[in-house]
């Protein structure tokens, strides 16, 4: 989780940032008082998973598939190995926010729709969620079920309450230009 985490820091640092990891129970986050282009929100969502692949979960496999580990304990950590640095960092991968492949799906969202990606991202991320916990489901795998749920779950939220905010924002400007005498304004805006 550190790796991973720290491959986003070094990102954040290529970029000029000074990002901050902070530990938690699934993971971690790493942030950076930063406002990142689309294209550098890319590289900086993917460092992460990138860098565990890479200098963890890739050796890892080359030693397991050359066949060279023999000892039933060598064996079982191998593999938790490679659980962790190649099953999480393809799962992060998925195109669902919060993930980290969510972040990049927004962020390319956001090139296409000129800064207007991230209702679409949520929508592509409940999509794929909803998928992967039916997949999940399907082969009795009840904890990424209940992981997709949760995504789900999450971007539902985050959805309604962008909703709520634009017709907060709708209201607001109608009432200014009703004080402003702009009735005509007022019904225009809403």
């Amino acid at each position: 989780v550190l790796l991973h985490e720290l491959g986003h820091a070094v990102a954040f640092r290529l970029y000029g940032h000074r990002p901050s990891i902070t530990l938690q129970g699934f993971g971690g986050v790493t942030s950076a008082d930063a406002d990142l282009t689309p294209g550098r929100g890319i590289v900086v969502s993917l460092a992460g998973p990138l860098s565990a692949l890479v200098l963890f979960g890739l050796p890892a496999w080359v030693v397991y598939a050359s066949g060279s580990v023999t000892s039933y304990d060598a064996e079982v950590i191998l593999g938790q190995v490679l659980f962790v640095n190649v099953g999480w960092s393809l799962l992060n991968l998925l195109p669902i926010l919060p993930l980290d492949g969510g972040h990049v799906t927004r962020s390319v969202l956001d090139l296409v729709t000129d800064g207007r990606g991230d209702r679409p991202a949520r929508v592509v991320s409940i999509a794929v969620a909803g998928v992967f916990g039916v997949w999940a489901l399907s082969v009795d795998a009840l904890f990424a079920a209940v992981l997709a749920l949760l995504f789900v779950s999450m971007n539902i939220t985050e959805l309604s309450k962008a909703k709520s905010s634009a017709h907060e924002d709708e209201v607001a400007g109608a009432v200014r230009r009703i004080l402003a005498r702009d009735p005509r304004g007022a019904l225009a805006a809403v």
